[in-house]
């Protein structure tokens, strides 16, 4: 296995044998080894995050295009705490502080509290418009 290493990202060659899914059982199968390596459904595009008690470490392993964009991101942002990984496959696994793992649902909201977000929501939304649009007449002045 052969690691390149730049700009804090690790890319792993390993050997194509042992990353292709295993298509064996079919002998009319004439995919090439590019699309025995994609991902066909959503399904299989998987992300795992993985943490435990004892080290204070976390791995997210993710084929999800944004999220891997994402971890790239706090790679370069971040290099001392977060190291990246990637696979020939396409995914990038990413090891970060397990403290930065949460799960946040979503607030539930009363009819009333929806309504006044709304409202507020529209009145930032015109200020903002009003804003671009004295900024856009002082710039032709």
């Amino acid at each position: 296995m052969d690691v390149k290493k730049e700009n804090n990202i690790e890319t792993e060659n390993l050997d194509t044998e042992s990353t292709l899914l295993d298509t064996s059982y079919d002998d009319d199968n004439e995919d090439t080894e590019d699309e025995r390596t994609t991902f066909s459904s959503a399904y299989e595009t998987e992300t795992i995050i993985n943490f435990n008690n004892g080290e204070k470490a976390a791995s997210y392993y993710t084929l999800n295009v944004h999220k891997k964009q994402m971890l790239r991101d706090l790679a370069k942002e971040r290099p001392d705490e977060v190291k990246i990984k990637e696979y020939p496959s396409g995914a990038v696994e990413a090891t970060f502080p397990k403290t930065w793992i949460k799960i946040r649902p979503p607030r539930i909201l009363t009819d009333k509290q929806r309504a006044e977000l709304s409202e507020r929501g529209k009145m930032l939304a015109g200020k903002l418009k009003e804003s671009r649009e004295k900024k856009k007449n002082e710039s032709k002045l």
